[in-house]
């Protein structure tokens, strides 16, 4: 534990620092098994944060207070801008009674409502830059501009201080009680349901969802109206119409298939609430017939197809990003690539949004772009002639033949195509000494006639023909011997 006798803010620790004594120890671990810490009091960060009370003429300063209750601890507080402007804040850290130090080092910023930072404004810390490590409790008041009319949120949390190298420390420990001061000039800031300016109008958003008819025109997309968004609550009744006019927030009110937010504005005190819509697609049809689709390069499968391709355009939705395909309707989806066959369709939206699956299944052809290759393998010796030496098996052999398989150990040719190999089809010709039907070549091997004291010479042509009907072509020049002819001291191959 550090020794903070002249600070404000004081530190727990964890023994995360440099050198630490006891860097074992998780001080809150061991204190709460005495102590039971301190509780918030309102809700935390979700959508039902609490709101600022609207500032006015007569009271210009407005308040809220709450206690973190550890250094995962988030606060919220909302407030509605009817204009863009600008809104000062002030942060008290309060020690407890009785005791001269807080154990809360915290920060504000200013979120919008998407809960994201709103660009350009400062984080007020009563550390630091702010409060020199809490020599005041109470931080001076910082301006924050608001860009615009809606609805903002300022975000507190457990602040550290600095890097632990240069004697600063982390959020952990961080608790206590503070309070955050809102100042804004009246009618800037209205309260968070819509109200202010002496309008009693609420808008409250409902969460709709626009499902389309297959083959409607204009499928895929859909109209929105702010009395699809809205119901009215408040003095005038549910259900009212607002006090004003009603816009959204969007240049254009027609949504391809996804998830929006849209904002609903009444010009009557500036009420405004924001709506989720979701656009459902229509549903897939598969188009009839065959789509065909080239190979990926280097493989045997092709890429996942265009939704244009396999989907009838009467049941496309706007905006179709790509297709999931199934090989059942219910199926798990296959990963591109893939090989021909029949697949069931689906089509994949903005905002991740599915279609139905189709109903029937498409005929996919995946056309070969690749013709095959045969080669005689680098490692099979030859003469000077380029032929390569045969010798028959046995001193009753007639003929001497060459293995033209693909064997590691025996095999004088190599076959490739980006399918596999086993699905090629072979065809030989021959030219010179070529045996006689029906001793040709086999799909094997390849043989010459040959009797004794008389060699032989034959060049045979292997055709590969691929199931695309593309094809590949190697010679194989062959030079053959007697059993009890062949050379001495060369390497002679016999199959």
């Amino acid at each position: 534990m550090g020794a903070a006798f002249d600070m404000r803010v004081s530190q727990w620790s964890k023994g995360a620092y440099p050198f630490a004594d006891n860097p074992t120890q998780d001080d809150i671990a061991t204190i709460s098994k005495i102590l039971q810490p301190i509780r918030t009091s309102s809700p935390k960060a979700d959508g039902s944060a609490p709101a600022f009370a609207p500032p006015t003429a007569q009271k210009p300063l407005v308040a809220v207070a709450n206690v973190v209750s550890s250094s995962a601890d988030v606060h919220l507080y909302r407030f509605r801008a009817s204009s863009p402007g600008t809104v000062t804040l002030q942060l008290t850290v309060t020690p407890p009674a009785n005791f001269p130090r807080s154990h809360l080092a915290a920060k504000l910023r200013l979120l919008r409502s998407d809960k994201s930072a709103v660009a350009g404004t400062p984080t007020l810390t009563n550390v630091g830059a702010n409060g020199i490590d809490g020599g005041v409790s109470q931080t001076p008041a910082v301006a924050f501009t608001v860009p615009s009319a809606g609805v903002y949120f300022v975000e507190l949390r457990a602040a550290g201080n600095g890097e632990f190298k240069t004697y600063g420390y982390s959020s952990y420990g961080s608790a206590g009680v503070f309070a955050i001061t809102l100042g804004a000039p009246a009618g800037l800031v209205v309260d968070a349901d819509g109200g202010g300016g002496g309008s009693t109008d609420r808008l409250a958003c409902k969460k709709p969802t626009l499902t389309l008819t297959p083959g409607a025109a204009g499928c895929g997309a859909a109209t929105v109206q702010p009395t699809d968004l809205y119901t009215l609550t408040g003095a005038a009744g549910a259900g009212a119409p607002p006090v004003g006019t009603v816009t959204l927030s969007s240049s254009a009110s027609t949504f391809a298939p996804g998830t929006y937010s849209v904002t609903v504005t009444a010009t009557a005190g500036g009420a405004s609430c924001v709506a989720v819509v979701t656009v459902k697609p229509c549903r897939a049809v598969a188009a009839s017939g065959t789509v065909a689709l080239a190979n990926v390069p280097g493989t045997c499968a092709a890429a996942a197809p265009a939704p244009s391709l396999v989907v009838a355009a009467s049941s496309l939705g706007q905006g179709a990003l790509s297709v999931n395909l199934r090989k059942t309707a219910t199926g798990s989806i296959i990963s591109a690539p893939f090989v021909s066959g029949s697949y069931f369709v689906q089509v994949v939206y903005p905002g991740g949004v599915l279609s139905a699956v189709s109903s029937g299944a498409v005929r996919i052809a995946v056309a070969d772009t690749e013709s095959p290759v045969a080669e005689i393998k680098p490692s099979v010796v030859r003469n000077a002639d380029g032929f390569i030496c045969a010798k028959g098996r046995s001193a009753s052999a007639t003929t001497a033949c060459l293995s033209v398989s693909t064997s590691a150990s025996t095999g004088v040719v190599a076959l490739r195509d980006n399918c596999p190999a086993a699905q090629l089809t072979r065809g030989y010709a021959c030219t010179g000494t070529c045996p006689a039907a029906p001793a040709m070549a086999t799909a094997t091997k390849v043989c010459v006639p040959v009797s004794r004291g008389r060699s032989g010479q034959a060049v045979f042509t292997l055709t590969v023909t691929d199931a695309a009907g593309r094809t590949g072509q190697v010679e194989i020049p062959v030079v053959a011997y007697h059993f009890s002819d062949a050379p001495k001291g060369v390497t002679c191959y016999s199959a």
